[in-house]
Protein backbone atom coordinates (compact mmCIF):
# COMPACT_ATOMS: atom_id res chain seq x y z
CA UNK A 1 0.00 0.00 0.00
CA UNK A 2 1.23 3.31 -1.19
CA UNK A 3 1.99 5.30 2.13
CA UNK A 4 3.44 8.64 0.43
CA UNK A 5 2.41 12.12 1.04
CA UNK A 6 0.31 14.11 -1.71
CA UNK A 7 2.61 16.85 -2.98
CA UNK A 8 0.33 19.43 -4.55
CA UNK A 9 3.25 20.83 -6.02
CA UNK A 10 3.74 18.30 -8.36
CA UNK A 11 0.40 18.99 -10.13
CA UNK A 12 0.61 22.26 -10.57
CA UNK A 13 0.76 23.65 -14.27
CA UNK A 14 3.49 25.92 -15.86
CA UNK A 15 0.60 28.60 -15.43
CA UNK A 16 0.36 27.78 -11.91
CA UNK A 17 4.01 27.57 -11.27
CA UNK A 18 5.34 31.05 -12.65
CA UNK A 19 1.92 32.50 -11.03
CA UNK A 20 3.92 31.04 -7.22
CA UNK A 21 7.26 32.04 -8.11
CA UNK A 22 5.87 35.74 -8.36
CA UNK A 23 4.06 35.31 -5.03
CA UNK A 24 7.48 34.04 -3.63
CA UNK A 25 9.14 37.59 -4.88
CA UNK A 26 6.64 39.45 -3.86
CA UNK A 27 7.43 39.15 -0.28
CA UNK A 28 11.00 40.08 -1.52
CA UNK A 29 9.92 42.98 -2.71
CA UNK A 30 7.92 44.25 -0.39
CA UNK A 31 10.50 43.50 2.45
CA UNK A 32 13.11 45.72 0.59
CA UNK A 33 10.02 48.62 0.57
CA UNK A 34 9.85 48.06 3.71
CA UNK A 35 13.11 48.41 4.82
CA UNK A 36 13.58 51.83 2.43
CA UNK A 37 11.01 53.14 4.59
CA UNK A 38 11.96 52.22 7.93
CA UNK A 39 15.42 53.73 6.73
CA UNK A 40 13.75 56.83 5.03
CA UNK A 41 11.75 58.23 8.41
CA UNK A 42 15.30 58.05 10.53
CA UNK A 43 17.05 59.90 7.79
CA UNK A 44 14.04 62.36 7.17
CA UNK A 45 13.94 62.90 10.88
CA UNK A 46 17.91 63.44 11.64
CA UNK A 47 17.50 65.97 8.35
CA UNK A 48 14.53 67.92 9.58
CA UNK A 49 15.99 68.07 13.10
CA UNK A 50 19.44 69.57 12.06
CA UNK A 51 17.14 72.11 9.96
CA UNK A 52 15.11 73.23 12.52
CA UNK A 53 18.25 73.33 15.29
CA UNK A 54 20.29 75.77 13.04
CA UNK A 55 17.29 78.01 11.86
CA UNK A 56 16.88 78.56 15.45
CA UNK A 57 20.26 78.88 15.90
CA UNK A 58 20.59 81.68 13.47
CA UNK A 59 17.65 83.09 14.44
CA UNK A 60 19.55 83.64 17.78
CA UNK A 61 15.91 81.36 19.41
CA UNK A 62 16.33 79.39 22.72
CA UNK A 63 14.81 76.70 21.29
CA UNK A 64 17.65 75.13 18.95
CA UNK A 65 18.44 72.31 20.74
CA UNK A 66 14.79 71.47 21.66
CA UNK A 67 13.79 71.06 18.50
CA UNK A 68 17.02 68.80 17.64
CA UNK A 69 16.01 66.38 20.19
CA UNK A 70 12.43 66.61 19.82
CA UNK A 71 12.06 66.66 16.45
CA UNK A 72 15.03 63.27 16.58
CA UNK A 73 12.46 61.47 19.39
CA UNK A 74 9.69 62.08 17.24
CA UNK A 75 11.12 60.43 14.64
CA UNK A 76 11.80 57.63 16.83
CA UNK A 77 8.27 56.92 17.82
CA UNK A 78 6.96 57.28 14.08
CA UNK A 79 9.80 54.68 13.84
CA UNK A 80 8.95 52.58 16.50
CA UNK A 81 5.40 52.52 15.57
CA UNK A 82 5.96 51.79 11.74
CA UNK A 83 8.13 48.65 12.76
CA UNK A 84 5.37 47.28 14.91
CA UNK A 85 2.73 47.59 12.86
CA UNK A 86 4.48 45.54 9.88
CA UNK A 87 6.37 43.34 12.59
CA UNK A 88 3.64 40.34 12.40
CA UNK A 89 3.83 40.27 8.79
CA UNK A 90 8.00 40.25 8.59
CA UNK A 91 7.22 37.04 11.42
CA UNK A 92 4.57 35.44 9.25
CA UNK A 93 7.40 35.81 6.29
CA UNK A 94 10.29 34.69 8.51
CA UNK A 95 8.58 31.69 9.63
CA UNK A 96 7.89 30.64 5.73
CA UNK A 97 10.85 31.02 4.66
CA UNK A 98 12.53 29.06 7.63
CA UNK A 99 9.90 26.08 6.55
CA UNK A 100 10.61 26.78 3.35
CA UNK A 101 14.87 26.23 4.01
CA UNK A 102 14.27 23.33 5.90
CA UNK A 103 12.67 21.59 3.19
CA UNK A 104 15.55 22.62 1.27
CA UNK A 105 17.98 20.77 3.85
CA UNK A 106 16.71 17.48 3.89
CA UNK A 107 15.80 17.05 -0.25
CA UNK A 108 19.18 18.66 -1.01
CA UNK A 109 21.80 18.10 1.83
CA UNK A 110 25.08 18.96 -0.16
CA UNK A 111 23.78 21.74 -1.48
CA UNK A 112 22.00 23.49 1.19
CA UNK A 113 25.54 23.21 3.28
CA UNK A 114 27.92 25.00 0.15
CA UNK A 115 25.00 27.26 0.12
CA UNK A 116 25.49 27.38 3.58
CA UNK A 117 29.06 27.78 3.81
CA UNK A 118 29.04 30.58 0.98
CA UNK A 119 26.75 32.85 2.78
CA UNK A 120 28.90 32.40 6.05
CA UNK A 121 32.00 33.16 4.02
CA UNK A 122 30.55 36.42 2.39
CA UNK A 123 29.24 37.56 5.56
CA UNK A 124 32.47 37.33 6.72
CA UNK A 125 34.24 38.10 4.40
CA UNK A 126 33.97 42.16 4.81
CA UNK A 127 34.98 41.89 8.59
CA UNK A 128 38.03 39.98 7.86
CA UNK A 129 38.89 42.75 4.99
CA UNK A 130 38.21 45.77 7.31
CA UNK A 131 40.53 43.81 10.23
CA UNK A 132 43.48 43.13 7.57
CA UNK A 133 43.41 47.06 6.90
CA UNK A 134 42.87 48.07 10.81
CA UNK A 135 46.02 45.62 11.49
CA UNK A 136 48.12 46.15 8.33
CA UNK A 137 47.08 49.70 6.73
CA UNK A 138 50.64 49.98 5.46
CA UNK A 139 50.32 46.92 3.08
CA UNK A 140 46.67 47.14 2.44
CA UNK A 141 47.45 50.74 0.97
CA UNK A 142 49.47 49.25 -1.42
CA UNK A 143 46.61 47.60 -2.96
CA UNK A 144 44.75 50.18 -4.14
CA UNK A 145 48.01 52.45 -4.50
CA UNK A 146 50.67 50.95 -6.58
CA UNK A 147 54.18 51.29 -4.73
CA UNK A 148 56.24 50.43 -7.78
CA UNK A 149 54.61 53.80 -9.43
CA UNK A 150 54.04 56.37 -6.41
CA UNK A 151 54.49 59.28 -8.99
CA UNK A 152 53.68 59.15 -12.48
CA UNK A 153 57.09 59.40 -15.32
CA UNK A 154 58.80 57.56 -11.99
CA UNK A 155 59.17 53.88 -11.17
CA UNK A 156 60.25 53.55 -6.84
CA UNK A 157 60.88 50.62 -4.70
CA UNK A 158 58.56 51.39 -1.83
CA UNK A 159 58.83 49.21 1.11
CA UNK A 160 55.33 47.23 1.96
CA UNK A 161 55.55 49.39 5.92
CA UNK A 162 55.14 52.44 3.91
CA UNK A 163 51.12 53.83 4.27
CA UNK A 164 50.68 55.40 0.92
CA UNK A 165 47.62 58.30 0.26
CA UNK A 166 47.34 59.53 -3.42
CA UNK A 167 45.17 62.53 -4.45
CA UNK A 168 43.16 62.66 -7.78
CA UNK A 169 45.11 64.20 -11.02
CA UNK A 170 47.09 63.78 -13.82
CA UNK A 171 49.72 64.62 -11.65
CA UNK A 172 48.90 63.45 -8.20
CA UNK A 173 50.65 64.51 -4.64
CA UNK A 174 51.50 61.60 -2.81
CA UNK A 175 51.43 61.45 0.92
CA UNK A 176 53.30 58.43 2.78
CA UNK A 177 53.77 57.53 6.35
CA UNK A 178 56.14 54.93 8.13
CA UNK A 179 58.28 54.28 10.25
CA UNK A 180 61.36 51.88 11.37
CA UNK A 181 61.11 51.38 14.27
CA UNK A 182 58.68 49.05 16.60
CA UNK A 183 55.63 46.78 15.17
CA UNK A 184 55.79 49.72 12.15
CA UNK A 185 58.88 47.40 10.39
CA UNK A 186 56.54 44.75 9.94
CA UNK A 187 54.02 46.20 7.91
CA UNK A 188 51.52 46.56 11.59
CA UNK A 189 49.89 50.03 11.70
CA UNK A 190 52.18 52.12 13.67
CA UNK A 191 50.13 54.24 15.96
CA UNK A 192 48.46 51.30 17.50
CA UNK A 193 51.92 50.12 19.03
CA UNK A 194 53.88 53.22 20.21
CA UNK A 195 53.59 56.38 21.22
CA UNK A 196 55.40 58.72 18.50
CA UNK A 197 53.97 59.73 15.26
CA UNK A 198 55.43 57.94 12.18
CA UNK A 199 57.19 59.77 10.20
CA UNK A 200 55.71 61.29 6.41
CA UNK A 201 56.81 61.57 3.36
CA UNK A 202 55.54 63.75 -0.01
CA UNK A 203 56.27 62.93 -3.62
CA UNK A 204 55.17 64.98 -6.67
CA UNK A 205 56.17 65.46 -10.50
CA UNK A 206 55.96 68.67 -12.20
CA UNK A 207 55.64 69.59 -16.49
CA UNK A 208 59.34 69.81 -17.69
CA UNK A 209 58.62 73.23 -18.64
CA UNK A 210 58.38 74.03 -14.96
CA UNK A 211 61.62 75.74 -13.59
CA UNK A 212 60.38 75.37 -10.01
CA UNK A 213 62.27 73.59 -7.41
CA UNK A 214 61.84 72.97 -3.53
CA UNK A 215 63.71 74.73 -1.02
CA UNK A 216 63.28 76.19 2.61
CA UNK A 217 62.69 80.30 1.98
CA UNK A 218 66.15 82.13 3.72
CA UNK A 219 63.55 84.16 5.46
CA UNK A 220 62.63 81.09 7.60
CA UNK A 221 66.28 80.09 8.44
CA UNK A 222 67.05 84.02 9.74
CA UNK A 223 63.44 83.57 11.77
CA UNK A 224 64.82 80.30 13.60
CA UNK A 225 61.99 78.27 11.90
CA UNK A 226 65.05 76.25 10.55
CA UNK A 227 68.31 75.01 10.60
CA UNK A 228 70.44 73.87 7.86
CA UNK A 229 72.82 70.98 8.54
CA UNK A 230 73.12 68.89 5.79
CA UNK A 231 73.01 68.42 1.79
CA UNK A 232 72.87 65.24 -0.51
CA UNK A 233 73.11 65.10 -4.62
CA UNK A 234 72.67 62.18 -6.49
CA UNK A 235 71.18 61.52 -10.19
CA UNK A 236 68.10 59.96 -11.21
CA UNK A 237 68.54 59.11 -15.02
CA UNK A 238 69.19 62.30 -16.63
CA UNK A 239 68.22 64.90 -14.00
CA UNK A 240 70.54 66.02 -10.61
CA UNK A 241 68.61 65.39 -7.05
CA UNK A 242 69.53 67.86 -4.47
CA UNK A 243 68.51 67.47 -1.06
CA UNK A 244 68.18 69.65 1.75
CA UNK A 245 68.66 68.70 5.21
CA UNK A 246 67.14 70.61 8.37
CA UNK A 247 66.09 70.18 11.85
CA UNK A 248 62.69 72.14 12.66
CA UNK A 249 61.39 72.59 15.79
CA UNK A 250 57.39 72.38 14.93
CA UNK A 251 54.71 74.23 16.45
CA UNK A 252 51.74 72.40 15.06
CA UNK A 253 49.91 69.02 15.72
CA UNK A 254 50.57 69.14 19.46
CA UNK A 255 53.68 69.92 19.44
CA UNK A 256 54.46 72.84 21.38
CA UNK A 257 58.30 73.73 19.92
CA UNK A 258 60.46 71.45 22.06
CA UNK A 259 60.62 68.40 19.92
CA UNK A 260 62.90 68.09 17.52
CA UNK A 261 62.40 66.76 14.01
CA UNK A 262 64.10 66.24 10.57
CA UNK A 263 62.98 67.75 7.39
CA UNK A 264 64.42 67.04 3.98
CA UNK A 265 63.22 69.09 0.55
CA UNK A 266 64.51 66.94 -2.48
CA UNK A 267 63.88 68.29 -6.15
CA UNK A 268 65.52 67.69 -9.79
CA UNK A 269 67.29 69.96 -11.84
CA UNK A 270 65.06 71.56 -14.21
CA UNK A 271 66.10 70.34 -17.86
CA UNK A 272 63.41 70.88 -20.11
CA UNK A 273 62.88 67.42 -21.12
CA UNK A 274 61.89 65.18 -18.11
CA UNK A 275 59.70 65.75 -15.57
CA UNK A 276 60.92 66.74 -12.45
CA UNK A 277 60.78 65.27 -9.59
CA UNK A 278 59.75 66.42 -5.94
CA UNK A 279 60.04 65.08 -2.51
CA UNK A 280 60.32 66.28 1.21
CA UNK A 281 60.44 64.30 3.98
CA UNK A 282 59.52 65.28 7.82
CA UNK A 283 59.93 63.37 11.32
CA UNK A 284 62.49 61.53 13.43
CA UNK A 285 65.92 61.45 12.49
CA UNK A 286 66.08 57.41 12.29
CA UNK A 287 63.56 57.35 9.63
CA UNK A 288 65.53 59.76 6.99
CA UNK A 289 67.59 57.25 6.00
CA UNK A 290 64.92 55.04 4.29
CA UNK A 291 63.48 57.79 3.07
CA UNK A 292 66.95 58.54 0.98
CA UNK A 293 67.33 55.06 0.26
CA UNK A 294 64.02 55.18 -1.74
CA UNK A 295 64.72 58.10 -3.85
CA UNK A 296 68.14 55.96 -4.77
CA UNK A 297 65.61 53.72 -6.17
CA UNK A 298 63.93 55.87 -8.39
CA UNK A 299 64.06 56.11 -12.28
CA UNK A 300 62.11 57.60 -15.03
CA UNK A 301 59.84 55.16 -16.29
Amino acid sequence: MYKGVYNPESKKSPRQGSKHAEQLSMPLLKRVLLFAAELGILLVGIVVAFALAIHFDSAESQFPVIALFGTLLVSVVFFVLFRRKSQKWKIAIDAANFLKERSFRRSHPRRASLTRLLRRTLIRLPSLIAALTVLFLPAMSHMIFSGRHLVPQYRVSVPWNWTIVKSRGTLPFVWVFFSNEGAARCGFTPLWFNQSLPSGATFAISDPASYYEWYRPRTEIADGRGTHVAQAHFKIGELELDCWQYVVHPHFGGFDGAHVLQEALCSTKPNGQNFNLHASFLGRKEDIPIFYQVLRTAAPD
